[in-house]
């Protein structure tokens, strides 16, 4: 009976430890890019990183001109580039 005890405990902790090492405080920045017509830009390089880490992702919009971002540590302010041939560039 005791080793019963010491297996739920061990597994109650195993699950626990799991858990917390799993909780963190993400961000995401997510957008719809369209020209000066309101018409959806698929393939635009969009460029996300954090001013004071560095630390950012790259990606291209969709055919809708949508675009997810996930997965950003949720500290500091976040520059954001958007890139097309044919389009100036755009710096948020």
């Amino acid at each position: 009976m005791r080793w019963r005890r010491w297996l739920l405990c061990a597994c109650l902790v195993g699950a626990t430890a799991g858990h917390l090492s799993a909780q963190r405080a993400d961000s995401t920045i997510d957008g719809h890019v369209t020209d000066d017509s309101g018409m959806p830009l698929s393939a635009v390089s969009v460029s996300v990183r954090n001013r004071d880490s560095g630390i950012g992702r790259d990606m291209l919009t969709g055919p809708d001109g949508r675009f997810v971002i996930a997965g950003l540590p949720a500290e500091g302010a976040y520059d954001i580039r958007m890139e097309r041939a044919g389009f100036a560039p755009m710096l948020r």
